[in-house]
């Protein structure tokens, strides 16, 4: 359409031969449940791929039964309403938006994309346990606020910002079915580390393009510069890569001996 789509009713697909693909000069609005599963779990359900001009509003679940979905909003937004979700059992999970981008409730244990061309990715819902290879990628800044775990179960994780990355939520493979997750997170400017990085015997690689790394931020609180304790980067037998374009130190030592991340 050259304008908005706006889905006022229930759609389904399950068939693996029926794709929907609905594309908007405008916005898209989603105010009906799209849902691609059937009696048949052996079957997975045909794709679904929105692209609007403008904005993509998802004010109803959009499921599909371990199938892609796709959704791309080119000068806009994607906004997904509160206590609706995304949901591609083992299907890739994509989004993209030219805006700042919030991280959505969310469910895959395929692979997960998530880019804003023009603006930031906040990370403020968890990317738990079971999600596959997670990819994030920002024009601006990248703020993890809610933890991310996908590496508990061997897979990959990359951030990369084209200015600062702030790691605010812990980062953490332990205690998870596979060893072997790796991180990298490439910042353009700064990195900092406000909680901890941790792999199960994981590579993991931490870059500042042009900043630098901080282990031991500095934060500001009702004009008050703040010292955060220095935080940890552990991989257990795996390497770690630490490249910062400015200056880089490790902080003050850490109590002895030292305590669990």
């Amino acid at each position: 359409a050259a304008g908005a789509v706006n889905i006022t009713q229930p759609m389904a697909n399950p068939r693996s031969d029926a794709p929907l693909t609905i594309t908007s000069g405008t916005d898209v609005n989603v105010n009906a449940t799209i849902d691609g599963r059937d009696s048949n779990a052996a079957s997975p359900s045909g794709t679904v791929t929105m692209t609007a001009g403008q904005n993509i509003n998802v004010n109803q679940d959009i499921v599909t039964e371990d199938s892609a979905l796709t959704l791309a909003a080119q000068t806009g937004a994607i906004t997904v309403g509160g206590g609706k979700g995304l949901f591609a059992g083992s299907g890739p999970i994509s989004l993209t938006s030219a805006s700042t981008l919030s991280v959505p409730l969310l469910s895959t244990v395929g692979a997960l994309n998530i880019q804003s061309t023009a603006g930031a990715v906040n990370v403020g819902t968890p990317i738990d346990d079971t999600t596959g290879a997670v990819t994030i990628n920002a024009a601006t800044a990248v703020n993890v606020n809610q933890p991310i775990t996908n590496i508990k179960t061997g897979n990959n994780l990359a951030i990369t910002a084209g200015t600062d990355i702030n790691v605010n939520a812990q980062i953490d493979g332990r205690d998870g079915t596979a060893a072997g997750g790796a991180i990298a997170v490439t910042a353009g400017t700064d990195l900092r580390l406000f909680d901890n990085i941790v792999t199960n015997d994981g590579a993991i690689n931490l870059t500042a393009i042009s900043g630098s790394v901080f282990l031991a931020p500095v934060s500001q609180d009702a004009n008050l510069l703040l010292l955060a304790p220095p935080k940890q980067v552990r991989a257990g037998s795996a390497p770690i890569t630490i490249v910062s374009g400015g200056d880089f130190s490790t902080g003050a030592p850490p109590p002895q001996p030292v305590p669990d991340p």
